[in-house]
C-alpha cells in the first residue's frame, strides 16, 4: 500500500465490502487510531464491570502500540516542523505525510512506518495467532496442556489470549475456563498474584 491509503486508514473512517449470506454489504470502520484508542481504554482502571484496576494484556500491547505510534509521528513532525507546535496524532501524522511525500526518502520511510501501524493495529483485533499468556490457568492450576493437531499430540500453554471484531477474551485450553472484557482484569490480578 501507498503513504496515502495507510494514512487514510488510521485516520478516516474507511468502506469495506464483506460477504454476507444475503450477497455483498458495504460497511464503514472508524479509523485504525480510533479502533487502537477503544481496545486501550482497559488500562484506565476504569473496567465498566468494577474490577482490581489491573490493566488486561491486550489493552497494554494496544497501549504500548499507540505509544510507539505517538513517539514517532510526533518527534517526525517536529523534524519537519521545527517550532510548530504539534496539534492531534492524526493532524500530525497527516501533516507529517504531506510534507514526506514530496522526497523519496522521507516517503519511503513514512510509508514503512505507516504500513507497520496499519498491520500491528489489525493485528491487535484479528491476531493470526492467539496471545500466548506465561503464567497458569487460575481455575485448573495448568501451565500446559496436550492439544491434538493433525494427528499429532502437541504441549500449549493453557492460556491465551484472543481479539476479534473488537472483543477480547482469554481462554485456557485445558479446563475450558474464559475471561472476558472486564474479567480479564479479575484474570490479570489472579495471574499476578503471588502463590505460597
Amino acid at each position: 500500500m501507498n503513504l496515502a491509503t495507510n494514512v487514510d486508514q488510521l485516520t478516516m473512517e474507511t468502506t469495506h465490502k464483506i460477504e454476507t449470506d444475503n450477497g455483498p454489504q458495504w460497511v464503514k470502520a472508524p479509523p485504525l487510531l480510533d479502533q487502537l484508542r477503544v481496545a486501550c481504554k482497559g488500562i484506565s482502571g476504569s473496567s465498566q464491570g468494577g474490577g482490581s484496576g489491573t490493566p488486561a494484556p491486550l489493552a497494554l500491547s494496544a497501549y504500548d502500540l499507540y505509544l510507539r505510534i505517538e513517539s514517532v509521528v510526533f518527534f517526525q513532525h517536529g523534524k519537519f516542523f521545527p517550532g510548530v507546535k504539534h496539534g492531534s496524532l492524526e493532524d500530525s501524522m497527516k501533516a507529517w505525510a504531506r510534507v514526506a511525500s514530496v522526497n523519496d526518502g522521507p516517503r519511503k520511510e513514512a510509508e514503512q512506518f505507516t504500513a507497520e501501524w496499519v498491520a500491528a493495529i489489525e493485528q491487535v483485533f484479528q491476531p493470526a495467532k492467539p496471545l500466548v499468556i506465561d503464567a497458569p490457568c487460575p481455575q485448573c492450576g495448568e501451565l500446559f496442556y496436550t492439544a491434538f493437531e493433525e494427528d499429532e499430540s502437541r504441549w500449549k500453554r493453557c492460556l491465551t489470549g484472543h481479539a476479534f471484531n473488537g472483543e477480547a477474551w482469554v481462554e485456557c485450553g485445558n479446563c475450558g475456563s474464559a475471561w472476558v472484557g472486564a474479567e480479564m482484569h479479575h484474570l490479570n490480578a489472579a495471574i499476578n498474584t503471588p502463590t505460597r
